[in-house]
C-alpha cells in the first residue's frame, strides 16, 4: 500500500517525474506510487488497486488532464467514489472538472522545482495533514476491487457446496448461470477434487462462464466440506494425519481460477493473540506462492477454550494480523462471533473498531451468513461481505425475507413474476422445469433484489427503515436498545 498515488496526463509526464523526485527527496517517509511502477500486466486493474489502497491521491490538472476523455478525470472520480482523500494540484491555469469545481487546490503553475517555493510547501502541508487524518475512523467505501472486478458493498456471495444443499455443485452452478445477475460466487476446492461424480473440466468451465459475466469468484480452502465429511481432523493445518490437507488445496488452485482465495485455515488456533496472528500470516504467505498471484483473504478463527469460542480475542488477533500482512479484507466465521445475533453484532463492532484504527478501510468478510435479516444487522455494525448457502438450502418468501423448508416453494413460486429479468420470469413460471432448479433461481432473484435494495438504504443512512420493513416494532426496539447509536 502506498501513502500517495499520483494521477497525471501522459503529456505532463516529465513535469510530474521531476515533482515526484523532489517530493521523494523532501519527504522520504512517504511511499509514492505512480504508473511507472507498473512493470507488466493489466494497467487499469493495478491502478484501481493502488488507488483504493492509498492514503491519499494527488491529481495533477493541466489542459491535457481536464479533457473530457482524460484518464485523470476518470481516476479522480474513481478515488472520490471510493472515499480516498483527493488533493488537486494545478500545473496550468485551467478550470477543474465540474464535479470538483469548488474544491481547494494547490497552485504549482510556474514552479521551478524548488523545495522552498510557497506552492510546494503548501502541498507538503496539505499532504501531511491528510495523511495524519487517515488514522481517524474511515467510512465504508461503495465498492471493493478484486482482480479488476468491482464488488459493491455490502455484498452477498452465493456459495456452492456439496454439503447439505438441494443440488450438487454442478446443478447449483447451473442455477447460477440461469440467473443473469453478476453478484459474486464462492466455490470449494474440496468439491473440485473430492465430490463424487464431479467432472473437473465441466465445473471449471461453468465457473469461468459465470466469471465472464463479471461475477467475482471466491475460492474456498475446502475445509468446510472436509470437516463435515470426516476428511479433516482437529489437527493443525500442517499435520499429515488429515486426509484433506493444504497440499490438496494448493493442487486444486492450479485447476480453477478465482479472483479471491480464502486461506487454508486452522479452525482450532492455540496460543496468544499475536502468536495466532503470526500463524495466519505464515499460512497466507504459503498460499500466496501457490495461488498464481491471486489475492489471499486471511481466515481468522476465535480460539476454542473448553469447548467454547472466545470471540473477545478476535480484535487483538486481527489488530496483530494487519501489522503482519497488508490485507484489504479479513474473513471470520459468523458462528464464532457469539451465540445470538446481538452478541455477534457486538463482536463485529469490536472488530470494526480495531480495523478502523488503521490507515485505510479493510473489509470484514463473514463466512456462513446467508440469513437476510442477520446479514442486514451485521452489515449495519460494520461487516461488508457475506457468503452463505441458504439460497440453495431453503425456500425464501420474497415478501417477508423469511426462510422456509424447500417444499414450501409451492407457496411462493409466483413471486418472480415481478422479477426485473424476463428470463427469470419465464423460467420460474414454467411448471415443466425441474422443481429444485426453479426454486434456486427464485431464491437467487430474491437475494439480487434484497442486496441491491439494502445497499441503497445503507447509502442513504436508512438501515433502521430497511429493517423496519421486515421486523416487528418490538424486535426493532430490542435492536435499538442493544446496539445504541448503530440502528437509528
Amino acid at each position: 500500500m502506498a501513502d500517495i498515488v499520483v494521477l497525471y496526463a501522459h503529456e505532463d509526464r516529465e513535469k510530474v517525474r521531476l515533482l515526484h523526485s523532489v517530493l521523494c527527496n523532501t519527504a522520504q517517509q512517504w511511499s509514492i506510487w505512480w504508473d511507472r511502477d507498473i512493470a507488466h500486466g493489466a494497467w487499469e486493474a493495478e491502478a484501481e488497486r493502488q488507488i483504493t489502497r492509498a492514503r491519499c491521491v494527488l491529481a495533477f490538472w493541466s489542459s491535457a488532464s481536464v479533457r473530457e476523455s482524460s484518464i485523470v478525470r476518470k481516476e479522480a472520480a474513481f478515488a472520490r467514489r471510493h472515499r480516498v482523500p483527493l488533493l488537486h494540484i494545478f500545473l496550468e491555469h485551467v478550470d477543474l472538472p465540474m464535479s470538483f469545481y469548488n474544491e481547494v487546490f494547490t497552485d504549482l503553475t510556474g514552479w521551478q522545482y524548488q523545495p522552498a517555493a510557497p506552492g510546494f510547501q503548501d502541498l507538503i502541508r496539505r499532504v501531511s495533514s491528510t495523511l495524519a487524518a487517515t488514522s481517524a475512523l474511515i467510512g465504508r467505501p461503495e465498492s471493493f476491487i478484486a482482480n479488476g472486478k468491482t464488488l459493491q458493498l455490502p455484498s452477498f456471495v452465493r456459495s456452492v457446496s456439496s454439503y447439505e444443499t438441494l443440488l450438487s455443485p454442478r446443478y447449483s452452478l447451473l442455477a447460477l448461470a440461469l440467473h443473469p445477475s453478476s453478484e459474486p460466487i464462492l466455490v470449494s476446492t474440496y468439491d473440485l477434487l473430492r465430490s463424487p461424480g464431479i467432472d473437473r473440466t465441466d465445473i471449471s468451465q461453468r465457473v469461468s462462464e459465470i466469471a465472464d459475466r463479471g461475477a467475482a469468484v471466491f475460492v474456498d480452502s475446502g475445509n468446510y466440506e472436509a470437516f463435515r465429511k470426516g476428511e479433516r481432523s482437529q489437527l493443525q493445518s500442517g499435520d499429515s494425519g488429515a486426509s484433506w490437507a493444504a497440499r490438496d488445496f494448493h493442487n486444486a488452485l492450479q485447476e480453477i481460477s478465482g479472483d479471491l482465495v480464502l486461506s487454508y485455515d486452522d479452525p482450532f488456533p492455540v496460543g496468544k493473540p499475536v502468536e495466532i496472528a503470526r500463524a495466519v500470516a505464515r499460512q497466507v504467505a504459503i498460499d500466496e506462492k501457490k495461488s498464481r498471484g491471486t489475492q489471499i483473504i486471511p481466515v481468522v478463527h476465535a480460539p476454542l477454550v473448553t469447548d467454547k469460542r472466545r470471540p473477545e480475542e478476535l480484535p487483538e488477533i486481527i489488530e496483530s494480523l494487519v501489522k503482519e500482512i497488508d490485507c484489504s479484507i479479513v474473513a471470520i466465521p459468523e458462528r464464532e462471533l457469539g451465540d445470538g445475533v446481538i452478541t455477534r453484532a457486538k463482536s463485529v463492532q469490536n472488530v470494526r473498531a480495531v480495523m478502523n484504527s488503521s490507515t485505510r478501510y479493510r473489509a470484514i468478510h463473514l463466512l456462513g451468513t446467508g440469513n437476510p435479516i442477520t446479514l442486514a444487522v451485521l452489515a449495519a455494525v460494520g461487516a461488508d461481505v457475506f457468503d452463505g448457502l441458504e439460497w440453495c438450502r431453503t425456500a425464501i418468501d420474497h415478501d417477508t425475507a423469511l426462510l422456509h423448508h424447500p417444499q414450501h416453494f409451492d407457496f411462493f413460486m409466483d413471486q418472480c413474476k415481478f422479477s426485473e429479468f424476463e428470463g427469470v420470469r419465464t423460467f420460474t413460471s414454467d411448471r415443466t422445469r425441474d422443481f429444485r432448479l426453479r426454486l434456486l433461481v427464485h431464491n437467487l432473484d430474491f437475494f439480487h433484489r434484497w442486496i441491491t435494495d439494502f445497499r441503497s438504504y445503507v447509502e442513504r443512512g436508512q438501515v433502521k427503515e430497511f429493517l423496519g420493513m421486515y421486523l416487528s416494532e418490538q424486535i426493532m426496539a430490542k435492536l435499538e436498545s442493544s446496539l445504541s447509536g448503530v440502528i437509528k
